[in-house]
């Protein structure tokens, strides 16, 4: 049993050495709002911050966002790995964003909701 345990160990560290050396959660070059360049330097903070000023910004126009704040606008939001997340916390999150980028969709033609999407896009995958 103890063969089996360390055995099991050994294969999610070496998944994790996997994830932490691979390019996963670089910055990327593809961008909604950003020319490739400009994006590729754009670490998640920098986005984030994008996006807060964007989420604020849809507050005023759109009060019923706010329910979106604590799973995909908070500062907590930024610590959450999908690769990490039990499969129901994944499905679960799904439907959030599947509802926030529902009603999202309608203020994608505003500078403001741009930002918020293109958080949950980088964020989220």
């Amino acid at each position: 049993m103890t063969t089996s345990l360390a055995q099991q160990l050994r294969g999610i560290a070496s998944l994790d050495a996997d994830r932490i050396t691979s390019n996963h959660g670089a910055p990327s070059g593809k961008s909604y709002l950003f020319p490739p360049s400009q994006a590729a330097a754009m670490d998640m903070d920098a986005i984030y911050n994008v996006a807060l000023s964007g989420y604020e910004e849809l507050l005023e126009i759109d009060p019923d966002m706010e329910q979106f704040e604590d799973d995909l606008f908070s500062e907590t939001s930024k610590a959450t790995d999908r690769m990490m997340l039990p499969k129901d916390a994944n499905k679960d999150l799904d439907v959030k964003l599947e509802k926030c980028l529902r009603r999202l969709s309608q203020w994608l033609t505003l500078k403001s909701g741009a930002k918020c999407f293109e958080w949950l896009v980088r964020r989220f995958r």
